[in-house]
């Protein structure tokens, strides 16, 4: 199998945390700062066999621009995999899971990378929870308070990225956190929530 992986990434430190780590886990990695780099860079790619096997696009690039860019880039090359890399993650952790294959029996809904937004005050259970669903293939963005779940709920849809489910401590379920939910459902009616009344078992799904 191959081990090649296209970084797009315009944060340095985040570029730098992600390069070291894929290195470690001997991946090949071609960097770009930007897509129009990356436009450059894929057009000397003449066949299937000399594309990379995943890109990796930056948190910074959740945008309609980059939602093309991908749309070309799969019907280019229909084996590539995209991954969107969430907006806080620990690089280590992140590249630990790249190489997981799915589960035997997943459904089609799970064969794809998930958008999850987390609300958990407790910053050692939300960075727990955190690794377990990127463990799962999930993409993950924490929040330590629902007025900061609505405020990067508002940003992600504002910026055409997806939100595919909320995963949110109990105790967070205020009034505050009840009409974050209805707001939040009344613009994404299909959005999956997970409420949790304790920190998540190690192996738990939002596809379930």
């Amino acid at each position: 199998m191959k081990r090649d992986i296209l970084l797009i990434e315009g944060d340095d430190r985040h570029r730098v945390a992600l390069v070291r780590a894929l290195l470690r886990q001997a991946y090949r990695v071609t960097l770009c700062s930007s897509l129009e780099e990356a436009d450059e860079i894929l057009r000397y790619i003449d066949c299937v066999e000399a594309a990379p096997d995943m890109v990796l696009f930056g948190s910074g690039l959740a945008s309609r621009a980059a939602a093309r860019f991908e749309r070309a880039l799969v019907d280019r090359f229909h084996d590539i995999r995209a991954i969107h890399l969430p907006r806080r993650y620990e690089a280590e952790s992140f590249v630990a899971t790249l190489g997981k294959p799915p589960a035997a029996g997943d459904s089609e809904a799970a064969a794809r990378t998930l958008s999850v937004l987390l609300i958990e005050a407790d910053r050692e259970h939300r960075v727990a929870i955190e690794d377990n669903l990127r463990l799962r293939g999930d993409d993950v963005v924490g929040c330590s308070s629902v007025g900061e779940a609505a405020a990067v709920f508002d940003h992600l849809l504002a910026q055409g990225a997806p939100v595919d489910a909320v995963v949110s401590a109990t105790k967070a379920l205020d009034a505050e956190g009840l009409r974050f939910c209805a707001a939040a459902t009344s613009r994404r009616p299909d959005l999956r929530w997970i409420f949790l009344k304790q920190i998540a078992p190690i192996g738990m799904s939002v596809t379930g």
